[in-house]
């Protein structure tokens, strides 16, 4: 049976799931190191990014279930935007999800008349990494224990 994948708009009362995803070890190990792990400090997060223009993020639902969110912070002056993705349940890795994340946010970035999407990975996360090169992102630049690509959208 095939599983129903839906983007929705990211709102603070999906306070409860980031508390647990971001406080899992198996998860944040992938997350900037500057991921908040406090309830005030997620509730805060949340609201900048469900609120404000410079975010476009959306929450992953599948079957009705959420299990992670995608989004871009978007730089209008410079028409680009870095983009993420958390798949905050680890039993949904390597289901393809992430997959049609970079495929929501490219088509976002052309909506929103972008010309680069960029992204960086931790060097350990190679799932990440190989779902970016097979949607032509393209590294650009190595430093520490990070990857950065980016994906230029009117190639």
């Amino acid at each position: 049976m095939s599983k129903v994948i839906e983007f929705i708009n990211l709102t603070p009362d999906w306070i409860d799931y980031y508390l647990k995803w971001f406080n899992d070890e198996k998860v944040r190990r992938f997350l900037w190191p500057s991921t908040p792990r406090q309830r005030d400090k997620i509730k805060h997060w949340l609201t900048k990014v469900a609120f404000s223009p410079k975010y476009r993020y959306f929450g992953i639902k599948v079957d009705g279930y959420p299990v992670g969110h995608t989004g871009m912070t978007i730089n209008f002056r410079r028409l680009e935007a870095k983009i993420g993705v958390v798949i905050g349940e680890p039993s949904y890795w390597g289901q393809g999800i992430a997959t049609l994340c970079a495929a929501h946010l490219i088509k976002e970035g052309k909506k929103l008349r972008l010309r680069t999407l960029k992204a960086r990975v931790v060097k350990e996360n190679k799932p990440s990494l190989r779902t970016l090169l097979k949607n032509n992102f393209e590294i650009y630049y190595q430093r520490n224990c990070y990857y950065y690509l980016r994906f230029f959208i009117d190639k």
